[in-house]
């Protein structure tokens, strides 16, 4: 058996029966499991906000892939942490 042009759909249990007049055999099942990379969804946008402390920045990010892949932001290129939003200006929620 050959699948072309796999995708996601694809994943299943897979088995092989071979059959004649004598009777019939089946294989074991082979499970097969599709991974996809992940891929965003939404961009977050560009945002333009008044001097502070009147600012509120709410936005949010969408990604699919398989396995579901875990969303996380960065701030100046370092991930933001519990440790550093308590650090910083930034507020929980984010």
């Amino acid at each position: 058996m050959l699948i072309r042009s796999i995708s996601i759909a694809d994943s299943g249990a897979y088995s092989c029966i071979a059959e004649n007049l004598a009777g019939s055999i089946q294989s074991a099942v082979a499970n097969v499991i599709v991974f996809a990379k992940p891929e965003i969804d939404s961009l977050p946008v560009k945002l333009s906000l008044p001097d502070p402390p009147f600012g509120v920045i709410n936005t949010n990010c969408f990604a699919t892939g398989s396995p579901t892949p875990k969303l996380y932001w960065t701030f100046n290129g370092n991930q933001i942490t519990e440790k550093t939003l308590a650090k910083s200006k930034l507020r929980n929620g984010f």
